[in-house]
């Protein structure tokens, strides 16, 4: 840590260490992985990680294991389009994680942000197989779950401003044809829901519904991804749970 031998701030080096593996990972991670990881003290680690879960830098879920915090989000609206739902982001933390515990797979919540799907919070779920999240990941606007309910909520002025003229091919299973696309986002408007059939990654399926505000404006989407394969009986649990899991979400915004 070159800085902390001249002018710098050895503690901050060591926040800033502990950020770059948060950041780094695709999932949340425990004490004692970030030690390793990290190379500094346990101690110093659980002191750190303690001071930033105060701040909402960091949060530690109900596994135990720290991923990063909202706060982080937040105060990048200083410097980013702000978007409507981040005020939301750490009072829904405990929701999320209840959902992701009772249905065992990671439950995402996606927003519109700078003209792209950025995920801004999420929840680890619980099963052998269950899909990792990345907060502050940014996802293609015409492929994916909460991709399609985020951009069939957009009128179709801001619809034709934002997507690409050429849709790219993630997959086989990704529509490239704007027509096919447009008549797809219309019935995702009608139904109230998208399903991902693996057009972003042909492994990953994904259900998603929208979150609404106190105007009843959409702002953000739920979606839960899961593997492809998956039983029937169980692929349709996750879609209720899609839906269920964004009308709590929506409800607990309206309260507030």
């Amino acid at each position: 840590m070159k800085s902390s031998e001249q002018n710098g701030n050895p503690a901050i080096d060591r926040v800033m260490l502990i950020f770059a593996e948060l950041e780094k990972s695709r999932q949340s991670l425990g004490l004692r992985t970030i030690v390793q990881r990290t190379q500094i003290a346990r101690s110093t680690v659980y002191r750190l990680l303690n001071s930033l879960e105060e701040h909402g830098m960091v949060r530690q879920s109900a596994d135990g294991n720290y991923s990063l915090g909202s706060r982080i989000l937040q105060l990048a609206e200083s410097v980013t389009q702000t978007s409507a739902f981040f005020p939301f982001v750490r009072l829904l933390h405990p929701l999320l994680d209840r959902l992701a515990l009772n249905l065992g797979e990671a439950h995402k919540v996606s927003v519109l942000e700078r003209d792209a799907i950025m995920v801004v919070a999420g929840a680890s779920g619980k099963t052998p197989h269950s899909l990792s999240y990345t907060v502050g990941e940014y996802l293609p606007l015409h492929a994916g779950g909460a991709s399609k309910v985020l951009i069939a909520s957009l009128s179709p002025d801001k619809r034709d401003a934002i997507l690409p003229r050429k849709l790219e091919a993630l997959t086989e299973r990704t529509i490239i044809d704007r027509a096919l696309l447009d008549r797809e986002l219309e019935t995702v408007s009608k139904q109230g829901w998208a399903h991902d059939s693996g057009e972003f990654s042909l492994s990953v399926c994904s259900f998603a519904a929208p979150i609404y505000n106190q105007s009843a404006e959409i702002i953000a989407a739920l979606s839960i991804p899961y593997l492809a394969g998956t039983p029937p009986e169980t692929v349709e649990k996750i879609k209720q749970a899609a839906l269920s899991g964004a009308a709590q979400i929506s409800k607990t915004i309206v309260s507030h």
